[in-house]
């Protein structure tokens, strides 16, 4: 392409410029297509399976239910808080699959990391909800947050007491607590992303040990991310374009075919961590008939599911095979 084809100038008609845009996104994908079709097939099983998956759990307790309405709405009420978050990661994940498409693989791996602390949040404020939970969330509950001496626990208490209907609580418990931690002055210091995720690993959701999912989590590629998160200089355009010697890949009108690949490999963990954690926080629906028989007719019709997700369907199988012979 020409220069003023990778940069055209926006002469007062935007919709000419979008017309620019469209065409130039367009001519990316293709050279991505032609140059990387295996990865960018790889991205997108990844994405629709996660997105499939998640969804079959979110439809098993809707005929299990069907007989009792005010039971299936307890259920609702339950589950839709973490569903909320998930449907914002899938979200999240989207976007980046749709720049990641593009080339643009700075902006898409930053946009990998907002989905992983999207569900981390949802997953870590899900379990809060629960009084059990609650009690044994030492990581968090004493931490300072800078009201006086009060601490998380206080802060979440507050939140809960706010709740009048307190089967809302798994819905509304990160909103409530959001809500009065901005409205304070000065704000009041919530737990980090990493704090949260040393929370997760200590409650043991995911069946590692707490040090094994605090480098699933954080040590591993969350890290990776914060150089594309950060700009750092490994990260850059500028770095890839110097490296390769290639003037078109520093001013981002190339495409970085290696860092391409290294996002696809990253963007597939990254599913499979959103799964692993909303699987982690929906046991109890995976164990209906109605997740069964579904889960068995999306493998049928999707085979190339093992292939992109293997070790999860494994555990998804081994839980049904399990609560089967519980309910025999």
């Amino acid at each position: 392409m020409s220069d003023d084809e990778n940069m055209p100038v926006y002469d007062g008609s935007i919709e000419k410029y979008l017309n620019y845009i469209s065409r130039i996104a367009s001519k990316r994908q293709k050279h991505l297509l032609n140059s990387a079709e295996e990865d960018c097939d790889y991205i997108a099983k990844s994405y629709w399976h996660t997105f499939g998956i998640t969804g079959i759990v979110t439809f098993s307790s809707q005929p299990y239910h069907q007989k009792d309405q005010d039971l299936h709405w307890q259920y609702v009420k339950k589950w839709i808080g973490i569903r909320f978050r998930l449907q914002e990661t899938l979200n999240i994940l989207q976007d980046s699959m749709t720049l990641g498409f593009q080339g643009r693989t700075s902006s898409a791996f930053n946009l990998l990391r907002s989905a992983l602390e999207s569900i981390v949040t949802g997953v870590f404020y899900y379990f809060l909800s629960q009084n059990h939970y609650r009690e044994i969330a030492h990581i968090v509950k004493h931490k300072t947050i800078g009201r006086n001496n009060h601490r998380f626990q206080d802060l979440v208490k507050e939140a809960i007491d706010s709740i009048e209907d307190k089967s809302e609580v798994p819905l509304r418990l990160e909103s409530q607590i959001a809500g009065i931690a901005s409205e304070s002055q000065p704000p009041l210091i919530l737990p980090t992303f990493r704090e949260m995720t040393r929370q997760i690993a200590e409650w043991k959701l995911v069946g590692h040990s707490a040090d094994e999912t605090m480098n699933l989590l954080y040590r591993g590629f969350f890290n990776e991310f914060s150089t594309y998160t950060h700009s750092l200089f490994e990260s850059t355009y500028v770095q890839s374009g110097t490296s390769a010697g290639n003037i078109n890949l520093l001013l981002g009108w190339d495409i970085d075919l290696n860092a391409f690949q290294e996002y696809s490999r990253l963007f597939n963990l990254t599913c499979s961590t959103v799964l692993i954690l909303y699987l982690s926080s929906t046991l109890e629906l995976q164990t209906t008939s109605a997740f069964s028989k579904l889960f068995s007719i999306y493998l049928n019709k999707h085979p190339d599911v093992e292939s992109v997700f293997g070790e999860i369907t494994e555990q998804i199988k081994g839980l049904i095979k399990k609560s089967r012979k519980t309910n025999q």
